[in-house]
C-alpha cells in the first residue's frame, strides 16, 4: 500500500526541485480507536511518498478502509471493534494555499460555519490544518430501526457523526471537503472513469471549478426545493386559501423583502 502527497497545483517546480513542504497537501496523521481489528492506532505520514507493508492479516486493508470513512464512505457492518460500542476515525491533513482556498469555498457553499474552515495557508505562511472527524456507534437494540429485509441476522445498525475541523456536519459534507483532496485507487479503480459523475467531477477538478459545482449543486438543490413547494401550493383544493397566499407572496414581493431584512 502506497501514499504520495498531491502535486502543488499548477504542477512540479520547474527548477526541478522538490516542492517546499507548505506547498504540498499530504495526509499528515491518521487515528483509529476501536475501528475493525484495531484497538486504538496513529500512524504518521511525511510529505512526498510514503509505502506501508507487511503481511496478509496484518491490517493494511484495514488503513484503508479507515481513510475511506474519512472520505465519506458506507460503514462495514462489523467495523465496530467488539465489545466497544462506538469506533472513532480521524484525519490530519496538511493543505497547501490553493487546497486551503478550494476547501474554504466548498466548505462556505455548503453551509459550514466560519471556524470550520481552513485558517492558515497563506501563500507566505505555513499549511492550513484540516482535521477531519467521523464517529461509528452501534444502536442500541431498543433504538434501532426495524433492519432492512436483506440485512443479515443479528448484524448491529449503525450511526455516524461527522465533524470537520471539530464542527458537527453531515456525511455529505464530508465527503465533498474530503473529496476534493484524496484519491484512492486499487487495481479496479479505472472502472470508475465510466460512470458519468465520475467524469464530470475530474474536469470541474481539473479547471478547478470543484467550488462552483458545489455551489451550482446546492442551489438548484434550493430551487428544486421551491419548485415542489410551489407545486403543493398549486394543488391546493381550498380556493380561498390558495388567494390568501398568493396575496401574501404578491406583498412580499411588492416590499421586495431581503432575507434577514425587516418590513
Amino acid at each position: 500500500m502506497m501514499i504520495s502527497a498531491q502535486a502543488p497545483l499548477g504542477g512540479p517546480d520547474p527548477s526541478g526541485g522538490a516542492a517546499p513542504a507548505h506547498q504540498v497537501t499530504y495526509l499528515q496523521e491518521l487515528r483509529i480507536q476501536d475501528f475493525a481489528l484495531v484497538s486504538k492506532q496513529t500512524v504518521k505520514f511525511t510529505p512526498g511518498l510514503n509505502a506501508i507493508t507487511g503481511e496478509s492479516g496484518s491490517g493494511k486493508s484495514v488503513l484503508i478502509e479507515a481513510l475511506g470513512q474519512l472520505l465519506g464512505n458506507p460503514a462495514p457492518p462489523e467495523c465496530v471493534r467488539a465489545p466497544a460500542t462506538s469506533a472513532v476515525v480521524e484525519g490530519t491533513i496538511l493543505l497547501s494555499p490553493a487546497a486551503a482556498r478550494r476547501v474554504a469555498a466548498t466548505g462556505a457553499a455548503m453551509g459550514l460555519p466560519a471556524r470550520a474552515l481552513p485558517a492558515g495557508g497563506g501563500d507566505g505562511g505555513g499549511p492550513a490544518t484540516l482535521v477531519l472527524r467521523r464517529e461509528i456507534t452501534t444502536l442500541p437494540v431498543g433504538d434501532a430501526p426495524p433492519p432492512p429485509p436483506d440485512a443479515p441476522p443479528g448484524q448491529r445498525l449503525l450511526r455516524s457523526r461527522c465533524f470537520v475541523n471539530g464542527a458537527t456536519t453531515s456525511l455529505r459534507v464530508l465527503r465533498a471537503v474530503a473529496g476534493d483532496l484524496v484519491d484512492t485507487n486499487g487495481q479496479h479503480a479505472a472502472v470508475g472513469l465510466r460512470d458519468g459523475g465520475t467524469q464530470l467531477a475530474l474536469l470541474d477538478r481539473i479547471a478547478g471549478n470543484s467550488a462552483l459545482a458545489a455551489c451550482v449543486a446546492s442551489r438548484q438543490a434550493r430551487l428544486a426545493a421551491l419548485q415542489e413547494l410551489l407545486r403543493g401550493l398549486d394543488a391546493l383544493g381550498d380556493e380561498g386559501e390558495r388567494a390568501r397566499i398568493e396575496k401574501l407572496v404578491a406583498l412580499v414581493t411588492k416590499a421586495a423583502v431581503e432575507p434577514g431584512g425587516r418590513v
